[in-house]
C-alpha cells in the first residue's frame, strides 16, 4: 500500500493498493444431476471429454462430495483461512476431514463420469470411518489435499469405498476450456469484464460514489508471461517418466525420483519442459539444485515464473527426503546453429536431396534437447549419409546464434567444442536450443 493522491496541502487522500492473487483460464460451467436409488459405484456423466476440472459437487441436502484420486482414500485436508495469517505469516490452515462422500473422475472418449462407492446412507454412522490424527501421509490436491500413496494393509475400516448419492439432485460446477491457446503475454491480462467485490462496511452492497470508484479503479497486469505448453512428450519421454514414477514408489530419494515428481505436477501449478538435479559440489548438506524450464506458445524455451518454482518447491516437499536441500533455478539457454556441406550422387537432382536432408534435420532438432545435454556434430554426419543421394558429408560446422530474438550470448563456440571436433560439451547449468531449425541449420551441396 501507497500514497497514490496528494491535496494541495500535501496529505494523502488516496492509497494505492497492491495484491498478486492466482487466474484460471476457460469458463465455468453448472451442470444439475437427478440420481434414483441407491446403486452400487454409481457413474454419471457429466459432460464432455474436454472438461479440465470438476470444481464441486453438492446434492439437494447440501451435502459435498470431494474428488479423489481413488475410491480407498477417505481422508482430504480442508484449506481454512488462518485468522492469525498477519502473525504467523500464513494465509491459510490445512485441517484434516473424513471424506465418506467422494468420487473419482474418468475421462474417455464418450465423455467425463464421475464414479462413486458402493455404500448407502444409512451404513456410515460415526464408526466404520477412520480418525484423521491416524493418517501419517500428508494429501495433495485443489483447495483440499489428498494422496496418491497409501498402506494397502490398511484401507479404510470398510469395504463401500465411500457413500453414493442417491434420490437427490447433484448440483455439479466444473471448468472447461474452449480456447486452444491460453498463453498470455506479460502485460497482455489488462481487462476486467466484470469485478465482483465485497465491502465489510457495506454488505447490502449499495455502492456509494467511494465504493464505486474503488472499483472502477482496478488495474490487472501481469508481468511475468502466463505460459500453456500444448506440445505432447514423445513416446520415448512418456517411457521414460512412466518407469521413473514407478520406481520411485511416491518417495523423492534420487536424482530420477526428483525429475519424475516435476513431470508429475499439475499443470495448473506450473509447465516444465525440461528439468534437472544436480548436487552442489561445495554444499555439506545434500544442498540440491533443480534446474527447470518451461516452453512459450510458439514453442521456444522460455522460463519458469517465479511463482512456478515455489509451486515446484512446495510439491517436492511432501515426498522428498527431509534432510535435502532445495534450490530451483533457470537453467541458461545458449542458442546455436550449424552449417553442413555435402556430396550429392551426379545420378540425383541436388535441390531434392538438400530438401530431404534439410527436412530430416529439422525434423530431427525441433523436439528440445535436454539440460546439460550435448550435441553430438557425430549424429549430424549419420543423418545426412543415410539419406538417400548423399554420397559424404564434407563438414559440419557449430555456431553461436546471437542477436534480436536470441539469448545472449555467454559463451564462444570454441569454449564448448570437444577438443576432437565431435560435439559440443553443453554445461550441467546450461541447455542447448536450436530455436529456429529452418534458418539456424544451413546446407549446401560441393
Amino acid at each position: 500500500m501507497v500514497a497514490a493522491k496528494f491535496s494541495d496541502t500535501g496529505a494523502t487522500t488516496e492509497y494505492a493498493l497492491r495484491a498478486s492473487g492466482q487466474v484460471k483460464s476457460g469458463g465455468s460451467y453448472f451442470e444439475e444431476i437427478n440420481v434414483g436409488p441407491q446403486e452400487l459405484f454409481k457413474r454419471v456423466r457429466i459432460g464432455p471429454n474436454g472438461i479440465n476440472e470438476v470444481i464441486s459437487v453438492f446434492d439437494t441436502e447440501g451435502h459435498q462430495y470431494f474428488e479423489v484420486n481413488h475410491l480407498s482414500q477417505e481422508i482430504v485436508y480442508i484449506e481454512t483461512t488462518n485468522p492469525n495469517a498477519k502473525r504467523d505469516g500464513v494465509r491459510s490452515i490445512l485441517k484434516p476431514q473424513v471424506a465418506s462422500r467422494r468420487f473419482i473422475v474418468e475421462q474417455d472418449s464418450t465423455g467425463t463420469y464421475l464414479q462413486f462407492g458402493s455404500g448407502a446412507e444409512n451404513e456410515f454412522e460415526s464408526d466404520g470411518l477412520i480418525d484423521p490424527a491416524t493418517v501419517m501421509l500428508n494429501m495433495t490436491g485443489k483447495k483440499y489435499i489428498t494422496d496418491d500413496g497409501f498402506d494397502p494393509n490398511k484401507l479404510i475400516t470398510t469395504d463401500k469405498m465411500g457413500i453414493s448419492p442417491e434420490n437427490t439432485t447433484l448440483f455439479i460446477e466444473y471448468a472447461s476450456n474452449d480456447a486452444l491457446d491460453v498463453s498470455v503475454g506479460a502485460g497482455g491480462l489488462n481487462i476486467i469484464s466484470q469485478a465482483d467485490v465485497d465491502f465489510p462496511n457495506d454488505p447490502d452492497r449499495t455502492y456509494s460514489s467511494n465504493y464505486s470508484a474503488v472499483i472502477a479503479s482496478l488495474e490487472p497486469y501481469n508481468t511475468e508471461e502466463i505460459v500453456y505448453d500444448s506440445s505432447l512428450p514423445t513416446i520415448d519421454e512418456i517411457k521414460y517418466r512412466s518407469y521413473a514414477i514407478n520406481s520411485s514408489q511416491n518417495r523423492i530419494v534420487t536424482k530420477q525420483d526428483y525429475e519424475a515428481y516435476v513431470y508429475q505436477m499439475p499443470p495448473s501449478f506450473g509447465i516444465v519442459k525440461r528439468v534437472c538435479v544436480y548436487n552442489d559440489p561445495s554444499g555439506t548438506n545434500k544442498r540440491l539444485t533443480l534446474y527447470v524450464i518451461s516452453q512459450s506458445k510458439n514453442g521456444n524455451l522460455a522460463m519458469v515464473p517465479t511463482a512456478g518454482k515455489n509451486n515446484i518447491k512446495a510439491w517436492l516437499n511432501k515426498n522428498k527426503m527431509i534432510s535435502d536441500v532445495i534450490d530451483v533455478k533457470d537453467p541458461v539457454v545458449i542458442n546455436v546453429g550449424f552449417d553442413y556441406k555435402m556430396v550429392v550422387d551426379s545420378r540425383f537432382d541436388r535441390n531434392e536431396v538438400l530438401a530431404r536432408v534439410q527436412e530430416k534435420l529439422e525434423q530431427k532438432y525441433a523436439e528440445k534437447m535436454y539440460i546439460g545435454e550435448p550435441l553430438y556434430l557425430t549424429e549430424i554426419y549419420n543423418t545426412i549419409n543415410k539419406t538417400r543421394g548423399v554420397i559424404d558429408t564434407v563438414k559440419v560446422k557449430a555456431k553461436m546464434k546471437s542477436g534480436t530474438g536470441y539469448a545472449s550470448r555467454i559463451v564462444e563456440i570454441v569454449e564448448i567444442l570437444s577438443k576432437d571436433g565431435t560435439y559440443l560439451n553443453t554445461p550441467k547449468n546450461c541447455i542447448l536450443e536450436i530455436k529456429n531449425p529452418s534458418t539456424d541449420i544451413k546446407g549446401m551441396v560441393v
